[in-house]
């Protein structure tokens, strides 16, 4: 639990230290679970980093993310996040993040690690729309697809 918390604390330092113009805010919703458990929303909000370095042509961010769910659910975590233009317009979005999730009636903590999927288009300067595909597993394996605004650098 120590280790998820320093883990996020230095994502987060890291990410505040990049320069502005650079970084990007992601808000999510999301209807779960595709796989019988019952269907709940989740709302997420990420926040990226300035590329850290690129692979090709897709920068590699560091990114810091939370979600809560209408069950009570709450996951935090950080890892990798990696932006791959498709063309001009189209981009691919992929991260995965170790993280910690609690509540919805559990007494403890849980390591989860989250994947994400998105896929965005420009929708007004500046501001890109996507189609987002979530996997966490450690938690049910909640499968999730929902939509998503991002603003920032990109």
């Amino acid at each position: 639990m120590r280790g998820i918390i320093r883990l996020a604390a230095t994502a987060l330092l890291v990410a505040t230290a990049a320069p502005a113009a650079a970084q990007q805010f992601q808000l999510g919703i999301t209807a779960d679970d595709l796989r019988d458990r019952g269907t709940a929303a989740t709302f997420g909000l990420e926040y990226r980093s300035a590329p850290l370095t690129t692979l090709g042509a897709a920068p590699l961010r560091l990114a810091v993310a939370g979600e809560v769910d209408t069950r009570g659910d709450v996951w935090g975590g950080a890892g990798p996040a990696l932006t791959v233009p498709v063309g001009d317009a189209l981009r691919l979005d992929a991260s995965v993040m170790p993280g910690v999730t609690a509540g919805g009636g559990d007494d403890g903590t849980e390591f989860a690690l989250r994947s994400r999927l998105g896929l965005s288009v420009p929708i007004a300067a500046g501001w890109r729309g996507s189609v987002i595909l979530t996997h966490r597993s450690n938690v049910d394996d909640q499968v999730s697809i929902g939509f998503g605004v991002s603003a920032g650098g990109f």
